[in-house]
């Protein structure tokens, strides 16, 4: 044959056409996709060269002298690789939202295009839509199922962060009356009764508040029961209870702006959400000050909150969270300043002073004092020198 080109005689489309073409039997494509990993039963073997086998004429092999018909493997992989599916999979995918108006308002049955991708929530990526998809599905889709799940019991301690992930806290309510014992109690009841009164004659009054994943948790192991916080949506990885017992504070990791959250201890509801700055990965550190922030009990004193976030600079900021009175203001940044350069994790807690308006965060090699200065800010002292 001539050249297409006249400089094509020892090109690559040359080096192409000179090369010679490899086929495959059923025997031969049948023990490949085995040894690939994909083994096929005899029938989809014959699907596929039903399907496939004719390309471009079909190319033919001589198994015992006899002709069979084979596959010709660059047209077979040309031809997968260019199907319409294929095709689609590179094209954007068109949202749901507007078909799903106009579905409704037209009446119409709605059903997607063959092969079309959709995007519908809680997808983030498009996806390919059965061939009898209906758009309405979506819709369904989003919203959430009547079933409803009842935590009983959390399994397990987080210790994402590197220290204060386990908190002792005064039991600040009464418990109900147990019922009466019965006559009649199996072994695993006898079990519970003995590491009751074990945990009673120690932990009576304490509470133990932990995280699990992104739940808090009240454990009661005078009464062995379990209170929860569900506030978060993800990872807890700085916990903090107030000396009176009242609340506890948790902060979270988060791809976009982290938070911290103060809640009640004996309810599990929410009182405040500190949000932080996005980009700032976690708050990987947090504390209490002593005050309460009730101006109807004298010398309450102001309340007061420390949160460091996971930033480069790891960003140490003070708050007035409002305390747990009625009519209390919204959670309000008082001061921020730089807790420690370097790259995380530096810091690895903080804890308040019991008795005045000063702090301390701990890290690497560090150990900050913080005091407060006038109108309301911050002075650090910071002594470089290892823990401990």
């Amino acid at each position: 044959d001539e050249p297409d080109e006249p400089d094509d005689v020892g090109g690559p489309a040359a080096a192409h056409r000179r090369r010679p073409v490899v086929v495959m039997t059923k025997a031969q494509f049948h023990r490949a996709c085995a040894l690939g990993g994909v083994p096929l039963s005899e029938s989809d073997v014959d699907d596929v060269f039903r399907k496939y086998g004719g390309v471009n004429g079909g190319a033919r092999a001589r198994d015992g002298g006899v002709a069979v018909l084979s596959l010709e493997l660059e047209k077979f992989a040309e031809a997968i690789v260019s199907m319409p599916q294929r095709a689609l999979g590179g094209k954007p995918a068109r949202a749901l939202d507007a078909s799903l108006g106009a579905t409704r308002l037209s009446g119409r049955a709605g059903k997607s295009p063959p092969a079309d991708k959709i995007v519908y929530p809680p997808c983030r990526t498009g996806v390919f839509a059965p061939s009898d998809w209906d758009d309405r599905h979506a819709g369904r889709s989003a919203e959430a199922p009547e079933e409803d799940l009842a935590v009983e019991w959390a399994y397990g301690c987080s210790v994402a962060g590197k220290c204060g992930m386990l908190a002792a806290a005064p039991k600040t309510w009464a418990d109900e009356p147990e019922p009466a014992p019965t006559s009649e109690r199996d072994d695993d009841e006898l079990d519970d009764e003995w590491i009751n009164q074990g945990a009673a004659g120690g932990y009576r009054g304490v509470v133990w508040v932990y995280a699990c994943g992104a739940m808090g948790v009240v454990f009661d192991a005078s009464a062995w029961r379990q209170r929860f916080f569900r506030g978060h949506d993800d990872e807890i990885v700085s916990l903090a209870t107030h000396a009176s017992g009242r609340w506890a504070a948790t902060g979270q990791r988060s791809g976009r702006a982290p938070c911290a959250c103060v809640w009640e201890i004996a309810t599990g509801r929410e009182v405040a959400r500190l949000w932080h700055e996005p980009g700032e990965r976690a708050v990987v550190a947090i504390a209490f000050g002593p005050g309460l922030g009730d101006p109807s009990v004298p010398g309450s004193g102001a309340a007061r909150i420390v949160t460091v976030a996971s930033d480069s600079r790891h960003t140490a900021r003070v708050w007035d969270w409002g305390g747990g009175h009625a009519g209390r203001p919204k959670p309000a940044v008082l001061t921020r300043a730089v807790g420690f350069s370097g790259a995380p994790p530096q810091v690895f807690g903080a804890t308040w002073a019991p008795d005045a308006d000063r702090f301390a965060t701990f890290g690497v090699k560090h150990v900050k004092l913080w005091t407060p200065a006038a109108e309301s800010e911050y002075n650090t002292s910071s002594g470089s020198r290892p823990q401990g």
